[in-house]
């Protein structure tokens, strides 16, 4: 595997459109981590509200673009600051998500060691003497 390739650690992705009584919900979540980085979209829109969430980032700092309708606020957040926003906006899956997440960096260098299996010894037969 050569270094240009990346590592996805993590995938959820889901879209869902419904129609009700002649209005049309449609909601798609997608949050994908890996060795490039963090990013996370969530778009909701029913009748005519639309609300769209992006955040990208690593290392503590994220970009967040909420856009509300027309309007349009983009700020650099740290990964508390993202979390409590995301909280506050009710997208669970990414607040989850990242409220369980470790460092990453930890956890696969002790997945690279190899163990080896311990050989299982066979059990005795018993003689009668």
């Amino acid at each position: 595997m050569s270094e240009t390739e990346s590592k996805i650690k993590y995938l959820h992705k889901i879209a869902e459109s419904h129609v009700k009584n002649g209005k049309r919900t449609t909601r798609e979540e997608f949050l994908i981590d890996g060795s490039k980085g963090f990013s996370m979209k969530y778009y909701s829109k029913e009748d005519d509200k639309k609300i769209k969430v992006h955040a990208k980032g690593s290392d503590g700092k994220y970009e967040l673009t909420i856009t509300d309708g027309d309007k349009k606020d983009k700020k650099t957040v740290t990964k508390e600051e993202l979390m409590k926003e995301l909280k506050n906006m009710g997208i669970d899956f990414a607040y989850n998500y990242m409220k369980g997440a470790k460092d990453t960096k930890k956890t696969q260098m002790r997945h690279n060691v190899k163990r080896s299996s311990k050989k299982q010894s066979k059990p005795r037969k018993w003689t009668r003497k």
